[in-house]
């Protein structure tokens, strides 16, 4: 059997095993990115995200309802879990305000 070798940095320690050719590699993490926000807000988790997804880890953002369309175009995974911001802007104003003021 072919065998290479793969290295991986751990608390400085570098730790070396063997991985057969022929063996798949597993996804790595899952992993869930939160972003409650708007464009602003979201555009370094993309960021992050993509670079997530690149070393094998699966990604999905979890984020406002108008955002989601914006994670899907870049072919992210997204779900809407929290409001459009942009609604909640134009119809009351933002969050965290009362309405007497």
């Amino acid at each position: 059997t072919v065998c290479r070798w793969l290295t991986s940095e751990s608390g400085g320690v570098q730790e070396m095993r063997r991985v057969r050719e022929d063996q798949a590699f597993e996804p790595g993490l899952r992993i869930a990115v939160i972003v409650n926000g708007c464009m602003g807000d979201l555009q370094p988790m993309i960021a992050l995200t993509r670079c997530l997804v690149h070393y094998r880890h699966r990604v999905c953002i979890f984020t406002n309802a108008n955002l989601v369309p914006i994670c899907w175009e870049r072919g992210l995974d997204a779900l809407p879990v929290f409001a459009d911001s942009q609604a909640v802007m134009q119809n009351i104003g933002g969050v965290g305000r009362s309405r007497s003021e």
